[in-house]
């Protein structure tokens, strides 16, 4: 599991690292780093941390149980925000989260036929994972909101300084030599796995260009969402018998949709009516005295 997170790593680098250079050739100068290289240590360690707690946690859970407590995520990366970041979350939001999960949770629940598995070594990396992953989200947040850093900056120092994490890591669980050795001989494998974080890249991208623009909030809604939509569109690319838990799934998805719609909806409205109140400058206080002197006059009088 760290070897995959270290492939993921030594590719995000280098794109990232192509990025930042292509913005300051165009303007002109390379930029200064706007967040402190203390939140970006932190950053990546949440990331390299929660990324290999989640592929551990495989080991000993299976997908189902895994998606349930990853779909959950949503709901601690609110509640840090609110009780960290200070950020306002309406009581609607919180009821969509909600509806969000249990849409993730049933159609996993709906794919393995309630085979579920309760492994406590498995749970304690699972929910390890969660934690750290809303706090790196949080944490991305205030990276790329509060300091207004790139989203090419903070992939670059978060996957950056993620690396010789990763690397401690593998020296102290000896898989160094052996994940080496078995990429050498395995190019295909390889092939994959850069395919693999080629995609995954891009995701990122998105990911956090949705977190500067909406909050972590959001973009955690909207990888909760493609939760449910992965198992949807599997009806498709494989046919599988159809379970109640999917329809449950299925309705508390599109509930929570419209939640979401809802709620954008009256941030448009709000943010439309506060761009069309002009600003009203302060009139003069009633007693104070206005002069209706013209300008050259008021001066001739004043010389004279």
């Amino acid at each position: 599991p760290w070897a995959v997170a270290l492939v993921e790593l030594l590719c995000f680098v280098p794109a990232a690292a192509f990025q930042e250079r292509l913005q300051a050739s165009q303007g002109g100068k390379r930029p200064e780093r706007k967040a402190s290289l203390l939140l970006y240590i932190s950053t990546a360690l949440c990331l390299a941390l929660s990324q290999s707690f989640g592929k551990v946690s495989l080991r000993y859970l299976n997908y189902a149980t895994c998606t349930i407590i990853k779909s959950a995520k949503l709901v601690p990366t609110l509640l840090l925000s609110v009780l960290w970041l200070r950020r306002s979350v309406r009581l609607a939001e919180w009821v969509a989260a909600c509806l969000l999960v249990a849409s993730a949770a049933l159609m996993a629940l709906g794919a393995s036929a309630v085979d579920l598995s309760f492994n406590q070594l498995g749970l304690v990396y699972a929910i390890a994972n969660l934690a750290l992953a809303a706090l790196q989200g949080n944490l991305q947040e205030r990276i790329l909101k509060d300091h207004n850093a790139s989203i090419s900056e903070a992939m670059l120092y978060t996957n950056g300084l993620g690396i010789p994490i990763v690397l401690v890591a593998m020296v102290i669980n000896q898989e160094l030599v052996p994940a080496f050795w078995y990429f050498f001989a395995s190019p295909h494998a390889v092939a994959l796995l850069f395919a693999r974080s080629i995609t995954f890249y891009a995701g990122a991208v998105a990911y956090n260009k949705l977190t500067k623009e909406s909050g972590t909030g959001a973009a955690t809604a909207v990888g909760t969402a493609r939760k449910s939509l992965t198992v949807l569109l599997s009806f498709w690319l494989f046919p599988k018998p159809f379970h109640r838990n999917y329809v449950f799934g299925i309705v508390s998805f599109l509930a929570a949709d419209a939640l979401y719609l809802h709620l954008n909806a009256r941030r448009a409205a709000e943010r439309r009516e506060a761009a069309a109140t002009p600003e009203q400058s302060p009139e003069p206080h009633k007693y104070e005295h206005v002069s209706t002197i013209p300008q050259e006059e008021e001066r001739v009088i004043t010389n004279g």
